[in-house]
């Protein structure tokens, strides 16, 4: 409300990103659901690569529009994964 103009990245690597709760709590403060939806940039990612490749596309555009936050959730969850049971975790 007044001073959030710009866009929100969100970058879900656990799969839990539920549009409808934005538009709930948009709706409760008696925002436009539909605005606010048009300014979340949304990615899932299912590897540590894919993470790492998107951030650094990301970069770039965050440089060109007016970003107001990015959230990664989880940043350590496709690590874990993909190098937990090759014991490479800790050297990662």
């Amino acid at each position: 409300m007044h001073g959030g103009n710009g866009k929100v990245v969100y970058i879900d690597a656990e799969g839990t990103f539920h549009p409808d709760r934005i538009v709930s709590i948009a709706e409760r403060f008696g925002m436009d659901a539909g605005a606010i939806c048009d300014n979340i940039i949304y990615a899932c990612v299912y590897t540590y690569e894919h993470q790492y490749n998107f951030l650094l596309g990301l970069a770039a555009k965050m440089s060109e529009a007016p970003f107001r936050l990015l959230i990664v959730d989880s940043v350590i969850a496709l690590f874990w994964v993909d190098f937990s049971r090759r014991g490479e975790l800790a050297e990662r």
